[in-house]
């Protein structure tokens, strides 16, 4: 497997499968590890719901309507699926599309915990300070 993959890419046997230490990283600067385990049918591979837990630990929410519209286009784009039961990305591979299922899935990793980066900032609405203003000005020309 190694040689299919860059040589900035660590690759660590781990558990019966393969731990993959990518040159990519979080916003926090961690850098983001795929899991590949063997299966019945070929590779699992998944990103352990690191994404999912930096997104939440930023206080975003994998569940919102944004994230899950997000992550409904994934597949097509980028071929990784969002497993909400385990709220981890995933891929199925046979072992010939192995590696480019690694990148996949660490490259959606990556983008969904930068989603929590991207958030606005909430500014609050002056609108009712506004009105309020208004209608004292009113009523004190007025009496």
């Amino acid at each position: 497997m190694k040689p299919d993959l860059c040589r900035d890419f660590e690759v660590h046997a781990d558990d019966g499968g393969w731990r993959v230490v990518t040159p990519w990283r979080y916003g926090d600067r961690d850098r983001v590890v795929i899991w590949a385990m063997p299966t019945d049918n070929g590779w699992r591979i998944d990103d352990n719901g690191e994404a999912a837990f930096r997104m939440a630990l930023d206080g975003g929410d994998p569940e919102s309507q944004r994230v899950r519209a997000w992550l409904s286009n994934v597949p097509v784009m980028l071929g990784a699926n969002w497993n909400a039961d385990e709220q981890r990305l995933e891929a199925f591979a046979d072992e010939k599309d192995l590696a480019p299922a690694i990148h996949a899935v660490a490259e959606v990793s990556a983008l969904l915990g930068s989603l929590s980066l991207a958030r606005e900032v909430r500014t609050p609405s002056t609108f009712k300070e506004e009105v309020i203003s208004m209608l004292r000005d009113v009523s004190r020309e007025t009496g």
